[in-house]
This record gives C-alpha cells, structure tokens and sequence, in this order.
C-alpha cells in the first residue's frame, strides 16, 4: 500500500511494461525508478503521484507555479540591471586602481578588435570569466609596458588622486637610474593607516622618485606654505620606504606628511653585518611635516649589536622637516660617505619622548659630517653625536634647542658629543652659531680621538654651560656670553648674520686646513683680515 503522505489522493493504477498492450502515449507515464507504467492523471494543487510499486514520486502539481515563475523572472531582471550598472571588480596595480563594470570587459575586447569573442562572451554572460578577462588583460598589458622598463628609461606617473604605489624588482645603472616622474602636473598619493606606506619600494637599485616633473618647488630653501612638491604622499603609515636589498635610490621633491609612523624609513633589517652593504641612500630637496615618529629613519639605529647591515654613502640635503613626534633626521649605521646638509629642521620631538626628540640624529655607527643646516625649537637636542667619531660639524645655527627640558639639563644641549660607538675617531665641532639652548651650548662627553676641536663658535644664552670643557678636546676661538652682545642683524626675528660692528668679525682662526672654506650661505671664507665666528661670514661692509 503506498504511503499517503506522499500519494495523496492518488488513484492510479500500475502495471508492467511487458505484460500488456500499451495506453495512448498521452496517457501513461513509466516511472523513471522501476519502470511500472502508470495512467497520468489531472492532481489537485499541492498533491503529488507516486509509482504503487516502489514508492517514487511521479509529479507533482506545484502551487502557484506560474506566479512562481514570473515574479523569479521578475527578480532576475532587476538583478541583472544592478550587476551591469554597478562595479564588480576593482583591481589595483603599482597604486593605480581601475574599476569595472560586467560590459568593460565585452567593450574592451571590442575595442581590441577581438569583436566576435566580445559578442561571445557576452552572449554567454559569465560574470567570473569576464572579471578574469578584464584582470588578466590589466596585468598583462601593465606587465608588458614595465616588463621592458631598465637603466635610463623613465616612467612618468600621471598628475592626480592615486593609492599608495609598489616599486619593486627595478633595476638600472650607474648613472643610468629608472627614474619614476611627475606628469603634468602633481602627483597625489593618499591612504591611511592600514597602507604601510605610500611608495613602498623593494629589491630595486639605482632608480630616482622626483617630483621634479612639474611643480618641483619644493625644500628647504622654500617656506613652508609655498612649498609645490611634484608629488605629495599624505595620510599613510609611512610615506616612503626602501627595503629588502633597496640601494642607489634618490628620492626628491617629494611632499610628505600626516603620518602615523616615520616618513622616511630606509634600512633591511633582515640583512646582517657582513651579508651586504647598502650603498647611496639621497634625498633631497623634500618636505616633511606632521609626521608621527621620525622624519627620516635611515639605517639601523642597533649598529652596537652587530646584527644589521651598514650603510655607505648617505646624503640627506635641503630638506624641510616641520612638526616631527621624534627625531628630525636620524642616520644610524652609515660608517662612510655620510652627510646632513643645507637643511631646515624645526620643532621635533612632540612625542616627548626623552631618548627621541634630536632635531638631527647621527645615531651609533655613523660617520656624518653636518654642516650648513638650520634647526631650531627642537624638545632635546639641537644636533646630537654618538657615532664613531670622525665627523666634521661646521656651520650650523641651532636655535632654542631643549623647549622641553629645564634650564641646565644636558639632554638640552645645542649641540652634543657622546661617545657612542666611538673608539677612536675625533669630532670637530666648528663655526657654528648656537643660540637660547636649554642645556650647554655645546656638551662633551666624547674621551676618544686624538684631534678633537671645538673652535670658531657663537654660543650664547644658554641655560647650561656654553661650552662644556673636557681635557680631550681643544677649545679656542669661540665666543660667548649674551645673545645681545654679538651684534646680530635680528636675533628677535631669527636673523642671526653678525652686523658690521660684531666682536665676531674677523677674530676666528682659519679652518682651511679643517675643510672649512665658506659660511652657510656658501660666502667665502675669509672675506676680511680673518676668520669670522659662527655660521655667517660677513661680507659687504
């Protein structure tokens, strides 16, 4: 007896196929389990037919299934408007995106000429094989232009609003770098937090980012709010990073800021001392302001650890750097070849931190020479020392260093000399002008090297010493005591070049032998009867 909850209602009567004549074709249905032949008849709605010798069901009369239908119909069509009206795809490439819509690709391949295989695919309307054409054909039409990219070729990089950008596995050659542009105009990277940089380049060397192109007012020698960058990174993590085996890179003319990290941050922490030496780290001429931690992190800050690699030649110059959580520029590691120059650098280390807050850093392991820089408001240090001596630091003006320590403490120093990774170079600290620090003018703490000197230098209005003395450094020729007794042109308005009745005109040694031949503004020295102290040579009258 079938079961009723599956034969309701049903009548029919079943038989086998072999055992007699057959009905009318119209009539009759086999059961496509078993075979029995049945009648077919009319079922009411919702009621189903089952076969009476094993139970399966033959049809059903489905509720409602014509209204069924149309309102699916119905349905899809709707769909079908949204899918081809809104994006379904957005791919990115070297931080351009490009979305797409399920007709780009059908008139992409129209456009390419390839019309039969566009009506194809358009015909068949498979929404996953037309997002792969359309990624496909971005890749490989990307890969093709890039694939043939080498030393000397540029790549121009489109004025407007774009996502971070990766460079990597780029290589040119010497003086033959891949050179990355702007194009008609300025290039805007922006992104936040979760990007992990703007221009993020790896396993690449000797190539140049500039935002030279167009636009490239930019630097130090412009004030801050009538910088025009080329190109302007805001809003990620970090701005620029150059890592894994990254090496004679430039990097100019580029605006960055808004960071929640450090702007520039270029070392390999996974190299170690003795696996590689990374070689000819530029930048210059950039703008850098509100940035988190450092403005520019380069190198490895453990050089005492021996566990990381060295750098040989760095060269950070005319940079701007306004508003920094840490230090200003830091260079760690750099054991050759290094120099700090012709840079602005002002008001750094809002952190608070205490070990973190110089407005230049030459940090263990380096051999910078610093010179022809201005930095002023910084929370500790104005230039602090702790490499392995052999610097030259000349021609500076370092102004209110130590705005956040008390009057006298050394970690307010203008400038200061630490041993450090230092077992036998010497520092000479010369011609600088040193005004307002909170600690010493000038600190000592450097017991090595045989030619340490600190001679031809301003320093004044200090909260501490102005000069700090020690029996292994030769002091003579500076000149000390309070700012109004110099004769600056307007130390109020930061203008600090000696007027023409200034005790320093003409009473420093010469410094020729030293490598000191001009003044921060490039002056000749001398332009008297002698040497002048401090930063300016006076010239003129």
């Amino acid at each position: 007896c079938p079961d009723p909850r599956v034969f309701e209602a049903n009548e029919s009567l079943g038989r086998d196929m072999t055992s007699a004549a057959q009905p009318p074709a119209a009539a009759i249905m086999a059961c496509h389990d078993c075979g029995l032949v049945h009648h077919v008849r009319a079922l009411r709605a919702g009621d189903a037919a089952g076969c009476s010798r094993c139970g399966a069901v033959l049809y059903r009369h489905k509720r409602d299934s014509i209204d069924r239908a149309l309102m699916l119909t119905l349905a899809a069509l709707v769909l079908f408007v949204i899918a081809n009206s809104f994006p379904f795809l957005t791919f990115k490439l070297e931080g351009r995106a490009t979305t797409s819509t399920l007709m780009t690709g059908v008139i992409q391949l129209y456009a390419d000429g390839i019309w039969p295989l566009a009506l194809l695919v358009r015909a068949l309307d498979p929404a996953a094989e037309r997002a792969g054409t359309i990624a496909n054909q971005f890749v490989e039409k990307a890969s093709a232009i890039l694939a043939d990219v080498g030393p000397g070729d540029t790549v121009c990089l489109a004025s407007g609003t774009r996502g971070p950008l990766e460079l990597r596995n780029f290589h040119g050659a010497d003086g033959r770098p891949v050179t990355f542009v702007n194009s008609g105009g300025t290039v805007q990277i922006r992104g936040d937090d979760g990007d992990y940089a703007g221009i993020e380049i790896e396993d690449s060397d000797h190539i140049r980012v500039t935002g030279a192109g167009a636009g490239g007012h930019c630097g130090a020698d412009i004030a801050a709010g009538s910088q025009r960058c080329g190109i302007s990174i805001l809003g990620t993590a970090r701005s620029l990073t150059g890592k894994v085996k990254t090496e004679h890179i430039r990097v100019d003319h580029v605006e960055m800021g808004n960071t929640s990290q450090s702007a520039v941050s270029i070392k390999d922490n996974s190299m170690g001392r003795g696996e590689w030496i990374e070689h000819d780290v530029v930048l210059d001429h950039n703008y850098l302001h509100d940035v988190k931690d450092e403005g520019m992190y380069i190198g490895s800050s453990d050089y005492a650890t021996g566990d990381y690699h060295v750098l040989h030649g760095v060269r950070l110059g005319h940079n701007l750097v306004v508003r920094t959580g840490r230090d200003g520029l830091q260079v760690g590691s750099a054991t050759r070849d290094c120099a700090i120059h012709d840079n602005v650098v002002t008001d750094t280390g809002r952190n608070g931190e205490s070990s973190h807050r110089a407005g230049v850093m030459n940090n263990k392991g380096s051999v910078c020479d610093i010179h022809d820089n201005v930095i002023s408001d910084t929370a500790g240090w104005g230039i602090y020392i702790q490499g392995n001596g052999s610097n030259d630091v000349y021609n500076n003006v370092v102004i209110r260093a130590g705005r956040a320590v008390s009057a006298g403490d050394d970690d307010g120093d203008g400038i200061t000399v630490h041993d450090g990774s230092n077992t036998d170079g010497s520092v000479r600290v010369l011609n600088n002008t040193v005004v307002g620090a909170r600690g010493d003018g000038i600190g000592w703490s450097n017991d090595v090297g045989s030619d340490n000197q600190i001679r031809n230098n301003i320093v004044v209005g200090s909260g501490g010493v102005d000069v700090d003395r020690d029996a292994n450094v030769d002091i003579g020729a500076n000149l000390t005591g309070a700012v109004s007794a110099v004769g600056f042109v307007d130390p109020s308005g930061d203008d600090f070049r000696l007027g023409s009745a200034s005790p320093a005109v003409d009473a420093g040694r010469s410094l020729r032998s030293e490598g000191v031949v001009d003044d921060i503004d490039g002056t000749a020295r001398p332009q008297g009867s002698a040497y002048d102290i401090g930063a300016y040579e006076r010239s003129g009258g």
